[in-house]
């Protein structure tokens, strides 16, 4: 296998693992982390708020706001995702405290 082809398969790997810890990890979050909860009642309770405050224009422009801000934090996350796996991949220098071999 060569180099373009090794990294075509590493992008492949990277980003299916992405999507399948994206849907597994979103379950659990919403399930076992306080700190996500509280964020997500805070949010909820916010939005609420605001729709109360607003016409049904200003509510659309919120509703719009709201899905870009999480189209941007999916991007973000999945940004830091590989690069993540990157890192962890290329700066192994920590294995040395362990008596292991890492085959790649």
């Amino acid at each position: 296998m060569n180099i373009k082809e090794q990294v075509k398969l590493m992008r492949n790997i990277i980003e299916n693992e992405y999507r399948h810890i994206q849907n597994r990890e979103r379950e659990a979050l919403n399930l076992e982390s306080d700190d996500y909860r509280i964020s997500q009642n805070n949010q909820d309770e916010l939005i609420n708020k605001l729709q109360s405050l607003l016409d049904k224009e200003g509510i659309n422009y919120l509703d719009d706001l709201i899905m870009v801000d999480s189209d941007i934090m999916g991007i973000l996350s999945e940004y830091y995702f590989k690069e993540g796996v990157k890192a962890g991949l290329t700066n192994l220098s920590f294995l040395n405290e362990y008596e292991t071999k890492l085959l790649l």
